[in-house]
């Protein structure tokens, strides 16, 4: 799609300089030139070029309008995809909100980012605060929290009845209902609290918790969990950055694999 409009913006520069040519009537010829033997030749090629001109002077006009439909078939196309989506899931029952993997996407992105969505679904990936404000209040979902370590050693955290609110309230965490699990609860501190982006503070902290914090999440003062954080490596000296889940691996242990799903009940 993007190769295709800069052929587009290339066929428009050229049009221009041609227009150039017409408007100043062909006077780039100079005295010199005109004294060359081949004068037939460019006098014709000159004619060939003016007619060109007259008979594409609105051609950029409509190539324009070609590349606004373009344009609206590829958004037309990605809502197809999203609903292709919805079905499958519909259909499986599991779906993936978060997965970090390998530190191939940046995480560390805007309240409108995190409203609509990023990242490959396949690797790492944020279905989007709005869809998963939609889906959670649509029908009763539970959550389930993976968490692996650099030694390999994978925990997990359950909860039964997660609830995000919608944008007017922050997309706050509204409901979690009861705890199982092997990894410890590091979420439980944040209910009730508003999500919090670098450029939208929004938690209870002096400062921007997602700016100390690297990340975007659902801080209070700031985390105990914060798997949207920056992607590093294992054990560090630096407290409470990363991916991270107090309660496995503590504030100064950054995780190598972390996925949040949800499931209907």
């Amino acid at each position: 799609m993007n190769s295709g409009i800069g052929r587009f913006y290339l066929i428009h520069m050229i049009l221009i300089i041609l227009y150039i040519v017409d408007q100043i009537k062909m006077e780039l010829i100079s005295t010199d030139f005109c004294e060359s033997e081949d004068m037939d030749g460019i006098s014709q090629w000159y004619t060939d070029v003016y007619k060109f001109i007259q008979s594409n002077k609105h051609l950029h006009e409509r190539l324009d309008d070609f590349d606004e439909k373009l344009q609206r078939l590829d958004e037309e196309n990605k809502s197809l995809i999203r609903k292709l989506e919805e079905q499958q899931e519909r259909a499986y029952g599991e779906i993936v909100i978060q997965r970090r993997i390998d530190g191939s996407e940046n995480f560390y992105r805007t309240w409108q980012e995190y409203k609509q969505g990023f990242g490959n679904k396949s690797r790492e990936y944020f279905i989007g605060l709005e869809r998963l404000h939609k889906l959670t209040n649509s029908r009763p979902y539970e959550l389930l929290v993976v968490v692996e370590d650099f030694e390999n050693v994978r925990r997990f955290a359950k909860y039964d009845n997660f609830v995000v609110a919608s944008e007017s309230e922050k997309y706050k965490l509204q409901s979690l209902g009861n705890y199982s699990g092997t990894a410890g609860d590091s979420l439980l501190y944040h209910l009730g609290c508003n999500f919090t982006t670098k450029d939208q503070d929004n938690d209870a902290h002096n400062n921007n918790c997602a700016q100390l914090s690297t990340g975007a999440w659902w801080y209070k003062n700031c985390h105990g969990s914060n798997l949207n954080g920056s992607y590093l490596n294992g054990t560090t000296t630096i407290y409470a950055k990363g991916v991270i889940w107090n309660s496995f691996r503590g504030h100064y242990y950054l995780l190598k694999f972390a996925e949040m799903s949800i499931r209907p009940k």
